[in-house]
This record gives C-alpha cells, sequence and structure tokens, in this order.
C-alpha cells in the first residue's frame, strides 16, 4: 500500500499519451503506483480567460494548448530505482 510517507514522485507531466506509457511500463513489471490528477487552472481563471477571449469576439478553443490537468504519478520509495529503469531507461532488450 502507497501511503504519503512511504511514496516517492516518479513523474508530473500533462500528457495523458506519457502517462500510459509509464503505467503501462509499470504494470508489466508489477510495481504498484497512484495517481493523482490536477486541474492547472480552477472555475475562476478558467472562466476568466472565457470572457477574455468573449471579449475579444475569439474562439475560446481554437489553437489554443491549454493545460487543464496535471498527473502526478507516485510509487514506493523500496520502488523508485526500479520503476525509473522500468519507465525510462532505454535498454535494447525491450
Amino acid at each position: 500500500m502507497i501511503t504519503i510517507l512511504n511514496r516517492k514522485e516518479l513523474m508530473t507531466d500533462s500528457s495523458p499519451e506519457e502517462l500510459a506509457r509509464v503505467k503501462e511500463a509499470l504494470k508489466a513489471e508489477d510495481i504498484e503506483f497512484e495517481v493523482r490528477t490536477l486541474r492547472s487552472r480552477g472555475t475562476i481563471g478558467n472562466s476568466m480567460d472565457a470572457a477574455s477571449y468573449a471579449r475579444a469576439n475569439l474562439a475560446f478553443s481554437r489553437d489554443r494548448q491549454i493545460i487543464s490537468f496535471v498527473y502526478r504519478l507516485y510509487v514506493r520509495r523500496c520502488d523508485y530505482d526500479r520503476a525509473w529503469a522500468a519507465a525510462y531507461q532505454e535498454d535494447g532488450s525491450k
């Protein structure tokens, strides 16, 4: 079981694809992990953005690279080195 006392952050990323890749690598190595998802902008901030775009008569979502979620993946401290190797080490055997 992963608790706040025995965990270590392996990654912080805004890409769901990268999160999925790392999760699959950890599952393949049978390493326990925990994911926390955070919104990078709150409700008020998003409302202010939408209002600004409305005043400028621009589409709110057109060509905007908004990072709306940030993913944090944690593993047990004792598994950190093995998890890092599974997720990021480019080994020819895999």
